[in-house]
């Protein structure tokens, strides 16, 4: 352990001719930078140290091992340092223990006392084969143990981890091994003595599993546990796994190939456990736990059946439950006539974002695979026509789960008129479909006078082409503009979280073209927004460059907006605004926004107009409640300007502002 900008140095003697292993014994963290100086004080070795660094001794004397640290973090870490026993012995070629033969599926147990240990096992192939390495006895991810595999041809594998092959998959991983003579060497890394067994496992040995079944096992750790099943060309499983009060299924690894080794499903890249088999033949499993928890698994192959079609009616609601992840469903539904249908779906936002539609017809897939998600995003894909023929509707839930959807005939909408109510109810998650004809321009909202809370959220307008085209909406006070002549329709859904029917009663109120009113400068106008949507507009023309005061007279203000030749000038507020004007024609609207109803009053005043005053006299004053006047008076540049206000009983300035000859507000 060295600390913060403290380097550790160690002292150990050496023979000229021997080589040096400087081994990490432990395996976190990052390089540690390592030098060794000779008895000479020259450098032998400077480098990182992950796991080990080796050195040929030319002088035989005291050598020093330096471990530098220039930062302020402290470390620590373990290391050992071995010598070669005889000069001149490559520590890289050990003397190997004699071999011993041993069988696929054997327990083999072993034990490594120091550095330089072998252990040679010798197996043979009488076909490929796929093998797994199944660890029974060892601590997961220890260093120290690694292996090597070769054949007659040459390695296989080289200096692996002998403990944490499982983790990685398995000999198999690698390909299909050929008929023939191996050997597997094991041996250390570092010198420290470790213990092991293993067993070399043939997949074709595993535990057969049927469709369906539930195998339950004691899962230790690091223990492979590996099952086959058969299959059918296109069959779909879900693999399902479960633990008991003792186990803990958190830290596992699962796996399904086929038998050419190629990987399924893998659980570290894919979370919901559904697989199709892409050819008939066998399957193999392998489960292994990384994990020091020991206890019961419940292992599970569910087959999931063909989906067998359902009729259904267009205009009815249709609902059900996949039992298992990704399981589907499917419907199927004729079309005598070009029809026009609207797909509704009646989940819950955050369900809806988990199922999936998909519709096909003869020629082949008409809408392509997407959520039910249809709140808030009334984009054309939920409306679509259909040509005369034979259609099929696949659901498909991310995980187990109920789903709600209906087929919308918009052919049968009721038909409706402008400003006049509608009585009708909604059943539990069903859609009521509605139409009316406008002309272009038409502007309109949806009125409703009795539903829960007063708003009607759940709505969408088509037009006569079946296209939404109309902006997001979340409130039925959202005027709309219709774009040219034609039917519209207008779609109501239901999510209240109820059983029965929810009664409604609206109308879709017309608003009436805005006229413009002609402003005089000076005059107050009074006003009221009786229905939302509805504006006033004013208009005016601006002959030379000028000040303007827009002054609100209300305590609580619609909103406006002046427009002029170059475009805006201000938006969206209720304040009292100062402009100065180029020439032009402008238009004030009350209320742009289109969303609130009330009163309204203002006044614009032209600076040129403003009262005269004179210094050093009092200016008498009289103004109703949030007026603004306007005053003028001569100045020379330098003079000092102080505004008394000498009477205090009636009312106190709450704001006064001072500009200049062009416009530019000096307080």
């Amino acid at each position: 352990m060295f600390g913060d900008w403290q380097d550790s140095l160690f002292r150990f003697s050496a023979e000229k001719g021997q080589d040096v292993r400087i081994s990490r014994i432990d395996s976190f963290g990052g390089a540690i930078a390592t030098i060794l100086i000779d008895p000479l004080g020259r450098e032998v070795l400077r480098e990182g140290i992950q796991t080990e660094a080796t050195a040929s001794l030319t002088y035989s004397g005291n050598y020093t091992l330096i471990f530098p640290n220039d930062a302020d973090n402290g470390r620590e870490f373990t290391f050992r340092v071995d010598t070669a026993p005889t000069p001149g012995l490559p520590m890289d070629s050990p003397t190997p223990d004699s071999s011993a033969a041993v069988m696929l599926g054997d327990l083999i147990e072993g034990s490594l006392q120091s550095l330089g240990d072998e252990n040679v096992y010798e197996f043979s192939l009488d076909r490929p084969s796929h093998l797994n390495l199944n660890v029974i006895v060892g601590t997961f991810n220890d260093h120290r143990l690694r292996f090597t595999i070769e054949n007659d041809s040459g390695l296989i594998l080289e200096d692996q981890r002998l403990l944490s092959i499982d983790g990685l998959g398995g000999l198999a991983r690698h390909g299909l091994l050929p008929a023939g003579n191996y050997t597997l060497t094991t041996h250390l890394r570092v010198n420290l003595s470790a213990d092991y067994s293993f067993q070399l496992v043939d997949s074709s040995t595993y535990q057969v599993l049927q469709d369906n079944e539930t195998v339950a096992f004691d899962s230790s750790a690091n223990e492979l546990r590996g099952f086959q099943f058969t299959a059918a060309k296109g069959d779909r499983y879900f693999l399902e796994v479960e633990g008991t009060a003792s186990a803990s299924v958190n830290a596992f690894q699962l796996s399904v190939k086929d038998t050419y080794g190629n990987e399924l499903y893998n659980r570290s890249s894919t979370a919901i456990p559904v697989f199709e088999t892409p050819f008939s033949g066998t399957y193999n499993i392998t489960f292994f736990r990384n994990h020091s928890n020991v206890g019961d698994v419940r292992l599970s192959l569910h087959r999931l059946d063909p989906p067998v079609a359902t009729p259904i009616q267009l205009n009815q609601r249709v609902s059900g439950i996949a039992n298992y992840p990704l399981e589907r469903e499917v419907f199927t539904f004729s079309v005598d006539t070009q029809t026009l249908l609207h797909f509704d779906s009646e989940l819950q936002l955050g369900d809806a974002e988990r199922v999936s539609w998909m519709l096909e017809g003869e020629g082949g897939i008409v809408i392509p695979k997407r959520v039910f998600d249809t709140r808030f995003n009334f984009d054309n894909v939920f409306t679509f026509t259909l040509q005369p023929g034979e259609y099929r509707l696949t659901v498909e839930p991310e995980f187990a789960s109920e789903y709600d959807f209906t087929l919308a005939k918009q052919l049968d909408a009721a038909p409706i008129v402008f400003d006049e109510t509608v009585f009708t109810s909604i059943p539990p998650g069903g859609i009521r479909i509605f139409q009316f004809d406008a002309v272009a321009g038409q502007r309109f909202y949806v009125d409703v006078e009795e539903y829960p809370d007063g708003e009607l959220e759940e709505w969408s307008l088509l037009d006569s082409f079946g296209k939404s085209g109309f902006p997001e909406r979340t409130s039925n006070l959202m005027v709309q503009s219709v774009p040219e002549d034609g039917t519209y329709t207008l779609l109501v859904s239901d999510f209240q979280s109820t059983d029965e029917d929810i009664p409604l009663r609206f109308n879709v109120a017309a608003i009436d073209p805005v006229q413009s009113t002609s402003l005089v400068f000076g005059q107050r106008y009074d006003g009221e927004i009786l229905v939302p949507g509805d504006t006033a507009e004013f208009t005016f023309d601006v002959t030379q460059p000028e000040l303007y005061s827009f002054d609100g007279l209300l305590e609580d203000d619609l909103n406006w907006r002046l427009d002029g030749p170059r475009g805006e000038v201000f938006s969206n507020t209720t304040a009292d605004e100062v402009e100065f004007l180029s020439p032009g024609p402008y238009v004030l609207t009350i209320d742009p926004r289109e969303t609130t109803t009330g009163p309204y009053a203002f006044k614009v005043d032209r600076f040129v107009d403003a009262e005269a005053i004179a210094h050093d006299r009092e200016i008498p004053v009289s103004v109703e409640s949030y007026e603004s006047r306007i005053y003028q008076f001569d100045a020379n540049a330098g003079d000092r300007i102080d505004i008394n206000q000498t009477t205090s009983d009636q009312f106190t300035f709450r704001t006064w502002s001072l500009y200049d000859q062009y416009g530019r507000r000096v307080t």
